[in-house]
């Protein structure tokens, strides 16, 4: 898979391509680390083609994205990496914009969970905290916890 050395930015999206060209069935992984070196970045267009490509080769399933009573839609980002989650969180707000046209407004919901777990380096979860601030400096998009679970963001669009 590739890596995220700041250094390696250019190499670790040729590595992806050659293994495309070869033949090589790309991973989680490998699309995880190259859509997060793009958003470390700050290659939002390469990140999203990335990411549609993913989904596209159904390594990434549309099960990320939940539906719930009343068109209420759930973006479960348990288990990604924070640039993975940050181009999810991205694809998604843009896809539900487009999906509620003139509506006045609308709520979606990110899971990130309450950052409870424990890595092996010993180091917190952090995925709450980056999405949250994300989504409020970078989409610009109102974002205020869920009711009393914290590990669950309501954005309003």
């Amino acid at each position: 898979s590739a890596s995220n050395h700041d250094g390696k930015y250019s190499h670790d999206l040729e590595l992806l391509q050659q293994m495309r060209k070869r033949g090589v069935k790309v991973d989680l992984s490998s699309y995880s680390a190259a859509i997060s070196v793009c958003e470390k970045h700050n290659n939002v267009d390469e990140s999203m083609r990335i990411l549609k490509e993913a989904i596209h080769e159904g390594v990434l399933d549309e099960l990320i994205f939940r539906k719930k009573e009343n068109d209420v839609t759930i973006l479960d980002l348990h288990g990604f990496s924070v640039g993975l989650s940050k181009a999810l969180v991205r694809y998604f707000i843009q896809m539900k914009q487009k999906q509620k046209g003139k509506r006045q407004s609308i709520s979606v919901y990110v899971i990130t969970g309450k950052g409870n777990h424990v890595h092996e380096d010993g180091k917190r979860g952090i995925l709450r905290a980056e999405i949250k601030q994300f989504i409020k400096e970078k989409l610009q998009l109102e974002v205020k916890p869920r009711f009393q679970n914290s590990g669950c963001l309501e954005v309003s669009l």
